[in-house]
């Protein structure tokens, strides 16, 4: 009885674990990727739920705003307690009660309103909004829509 591998089987071993990782890093990225881009849609959908429900909740407006006005830098959802200047309304300020803030977002987002969006007593929002998000690498991305009501509905599409 002989104990070991041969030469040829170790090097018909290796060629064959090369050959599969090869074949699944490619895949494997794309699916890191896919995976990046549906965790910052979910984070930011969820933060629009949560301002929505908080809104009604407390029956005060709630804000989710973007951090520096770029919404990749991250977000704060907060009661805009301070709304009664013009430059404090959406903005995040001493007088504000904050309900949550995340840190940087793993993707780009871009919003056809700018860097907040405002949910009254009611959870309306009161017109449509939409945020984009394209992740590059694989050409692919979300675009997030918020109804008149505020509710938020996601679809695909491509970058």
């Amino acid at each position: 009885m002989k104990n070991g591998f041969s030469l040829i089987e170790l090097i018909v071993t290796l060629a064959i674990v090369a050959i599969v990782m090869m074949i699944g890093v490619p895949n494997f990225n794309s699916a890191i990727q896919n995976s990046r881009l549906t965790t910052t849609a979910n984070e930011l959908v969820t933060a629009f739920h949560l301002a929505r429900s908080e809104s009604v909740k407390r029956n005060q407006n709630v804000v989710v705003s973007a951090i520096n006005d770029n919404w990749q830098d991250g977000y704060r959802v907060f009661v805009d307690l301070s709304k009664a200047t013009a430059t404090a309304k959406n903005t995040f300020d001493e007088g504000d009660f904050l309900i949550k803030e995340s840190s940087q977002l793993a993707l780009p987002v871009t919003s056809d309103n700018g860097a907040f969006v405002t949910y009254n007593s009611l959870g309306i929002t009161g017109k449509i909004i939409k945020f984009s998000l394209c992740n590059n690498e694989i050409k692919k991305g979300r675009l997030i829509r918020l109804n008149a009501i505020g509710r938020p509905m996601v679809s695909e599409q491509s970058c």
